[in-house]
């Protein structure tokens, strides 16, 4: 048997973050009640960082708990 890892080499990111990051910003993107053009995702072992700004505190609550529902994220 053989293993492998699928890294983005320009970032380090494997590809289960690359997809977390991903998914967590299309999430993003499309609520309805988040701005989030200026709200950039990373990923790191399955743990989501957002970092940026939106208008309101609950639209900051609103972005956290959105990226907490998509599956991995830790």
């Amino acid at each position: 048997r053989y293993a492998f890892a699928m890294n983005d080499e320009a970032t380090g990111l494997n590809f289960r973050d690359l997809t977390l990051k991903e998914e967590v910003g299309e999430a993003l993107a499309f609520h309805e009640d988040i701005d989030a053009s200026q709200v950039e995702v990373d990923a790191r072992a399955g743990v989501v960082t957002l970092s940026g700004t939106v208008d309101s505190e609950r639209e900051k609550i609103e972005a956290a708990e959105c990226a907490g529902d998509i599956d991995g994220v830790i």
